[in-house]
């Protein structure tokens, strides 16, 4: 088995770049990198606070065997970056990821100030945030090197974006432990007012766009014959890393942010059932709004 799914996205890329659908393969990449760089986040923390990790894993997980292990010990150097990269597993169906702390690991992070936990569990909804600013700045970095080759006037627009979205990520990297924080709860703040301004307006969750619409809306892309685009599938993985953040950051379990919740009412001594009444209600919440969603993106994009 772990054979023929090795063939198979090997020949499946192959295929991608011979049939110059280079794009394709582009995007799937792209996926794999944000929803990686979504549990990175929550890997550096636990490293930071020494949280041991088990396993780091990209594709779905960590349910049968992997294809390939890297088990060898890696020390990442980077301007603001200093890590031991931990055991990384990739599966088959590359489209998720995760991180697994040990038994040990695991009881430590329980006994972690609230502060370190709550840095932990939001770390993910960071890097997400950092990823997103970040191509957007690339992106009109891209805008403005094009009107200089081309001749063209130069828009204050772009300069003025590329000026404030490149400090922007300068600020998320440096601050990043108490913006790990912060940033997370202003975005869960947003997310909720997002979602009540579109499920209180007639018509505007034909907006709402789940993972379906989004793969969807990246193969159009991809197979384009449009000059433009490449430019909008990175603002299309810019959108997604974005909205990857925004989601995670609800205070509703078994997101991130309901993981801070949950952290929190612990620290303010809420009775424990309390909490498992809200962790239930949270997970129902979730569920039901997953299913809208996804019956969502297939009637608008398959039926409509």
């Amino acid at each position: 088995m772990k054979i023929l799914a090795s063939v198979l996205l090997l020949f499946g890329s192959i295929y991608l770049v011979a049939s110059g659908q280079i794009l394709m393969l582009v995007f799937i990449l792209s996926l794999v990198a944000v929803m990686a760089a979504h549990e990175a986040g929550h890997a550096y923390f636990m490293r930071k606070h020494g949280v041991e990790i088990k396993e780091f894993g990209i594709g779905i997980g960590p349910v049968g065997k992997p294809l390939f292990y890297i088990t060898s010990a890696r020390r990442i150097r980077l301007l603001f970056l200093k890590m031991d990269l931990p055991p990384i597993a990739f599966h088959p169906l590359l489209l998720g990821a995760y991180v697994v702390p040990t038994e040990s690991g695991e009881k430590h992070l329980e006994n972690l100030p609230l502060k370190s936990r709550m840095q932990i569990f939001g770390g993910g909804v960071h890097i997400n945030l950092i990823l997103a600013v970040a191509i957007y700045s690339l992106l009109h970095a891209w805008m403005a090197a094009l009107v200089v080759y081309q001749g063209m006037v130069f828009p204050m627009e772009i300069a003025r974006n590329l000026v404030i979205s490149t400090a922007l990520a300068g600020i998320l990297i440096k601050w990043r432990y108490a913006l790990s924080v912060w940033s997370p709860a202003v975005m869960g703040i947003f997310m909720i007012g997002l979602l009540w301004m579109l499920f209180s307006t007639a018509g505007a969750t034909d907006s709402l766009v789940g993972p379906i619409g989004i793969v969807t809306m990246g193969a159009n892309t991809a197979t384009s014959t449009n000059p433009g685009a490449v430019m909008e599938m990175f603002t299309l993985i810019f959108a997604i890393s974005l909205s990857l953040g925004l989601f995670n950051s609800l205070p509703v379990p078994p997101l991130d942010g309901g993981h801070m919740a949950t952290a929190l009412m612990k620290r303010l001594r809420v009775p424990a059932r309390v909490i498992s009444a809200y962790r239930v209600a949270g997970l129902a919440l979730f569920v039901t709004f997953v299913v809208f969603v996804l019956g969502n993106d297939v009637y608008k994009f398959f039926m409509k």
